[in-house]
């Protein structure tokens, strides 16, 4: 990953690992744009669609927690790729997520802590509400630039599986 190159701290100078040490110090803007603009539209698909959030619901009804919580984390990846590229960022290993998270000026409320608690959570169904709450309040920290319209109403609607399935 490109944040093991950023922060890495070297244990004898290396010319090479200082040139892209200083090439990684600019977060491009395009590259913001070409993380976040592919979630967004994944978030936005028709229900139908098998990446749609609100297929969420008939893992959770079945209580098949382990498939319930891959398809939970490939969600938080979603949210954290997007929440480390809006505050130009590079995503770290997930392993150091609580020191990268303090870093962040912009981030939904208790995140490392609620990210923790979507895959301990003993109610499936809970887990899935919880999820699908942090993808909204994640949409609502997107700046106007990009169009989260319609990822949020879907995301809302998947609120309400017997609406959608």
């Amino acid at each position: 990953k490109v944040w093991h190159v950023a922060t890495a701290i070297p244990l004898r100078q290396h010319d090479e690992l200082d040139h892209w040490q200083d090439a990684l110090q600019h977060y491009p803007d395009d590259l913001q744009a070409s993380l976040i603009e592919p979630i967004v539209r994944v978030w936005a698909e028709p229900h139908g669609y098998p990446q749609s959030p609100v297929n969420l619901w008939p893992l959770a009804q079945r209580n098949t927690r382990v498939a319930l919580n891959a398809r939970i984390l490939r969600e938080v990846e979603r949210v954290l790729r997007i929440v480390f590229a809006l505050n130009r960022r590079w995503e770290p290993d997930w392993k150091w997520l609580e020191p990268e998270s303090k870093m962040l000026t912009s981030k939904p409320a208790r995140l490392v802590e609620r990210v923790n608690a979507l895959v301990s959570t003993p109610d499936a169904d809970e887990s899935v509400r919880q999820c699908l709450q942090l993808i909204i309040e994640t949409l609502a920290l997107l700046p106007p630039e990009f169009d989260t319209e319609l990822a949020h109403t879907r995301v809302r609607e998947a609120f309400r599986p017997d609406a959608v399935l």
